[in-house]
């Protein structure tokens, strides 16, 4: 852990298939109705299924494994997002999106980490199928700050920028 060594995952991408058992067919979600100009979308009558994509800016910096910063951005921040009921999520090993989720929705978590100032920044993007993407970010410090504090900092990230989404979505801001 000493040398950074620790923190390296070897292979980067594990790629599964899960079958789930007995679980009946969900049918796909309704169309949903694009919404001009980013406003406000129709969340009384729709559910989005978007697929998760997470993505690293910094290769060389992790004050926790990957891992675990993942869990501790997109946990919370789904949870916030599902509070409502309108979003459904599906989670993937990718973190571009395909043409596919461009086109079928997805929410992407972008977390910068900077060496430099050890500093965190958490963006995250929702794409709603055929419609408007909505954006927000947040970022704090990392310095100084123990294991806990700092899988804490990342889950108020990823807990703010949420809120903030779910204030666009239903046009207060």
């Amino acid at each position: 852990l000493v040398s950074g060594d620790g923190y390296d995952v070897s292979p980067e991408r594990v790629r599964k298939r899960l079958v789930a058992h007995s679980t009946p067919v969900v049918a796909a979600p309704p169309e949903p109705v694009v919404q001009p100009n980013n406003g406000p979308l129709d969340l009384e009558k729709k559910t989005y299924e978007l697929t998760v994509l997470t993505n690293f800016s910094n290769q060389s910096w992790y004050p926790l494994p990957q891992k675990e910063m993942v869990s501790a951005v997109t946990d919370v921040a789904l949870a916030e997002l599902t509070n409502t009921g309108n979003f459904r999520f599906k989670r993937t090993d990718l973190n571009v999106p395909t043409e596919q989720e461009k086109t079928g929705g997805y929410i992407a978590f972008e977390v910068a980490l900077i060496e430099s100032i050890q500093l965190a920044k958490v963006t995250v993007t929702l794409q709603v199928p055929k419609g408007a993407t909505f954006i927000a970010s947040d970022s704090d410090t990392l310095e100084n700050k123990d294991r806990r504090a700092i899988y804490e900092t990342l889950e108020k990230l990823g807990v703010k920028a949420s809120q903030e989404i779910n204030a666009k979505l239903r046009g207060e801001r």
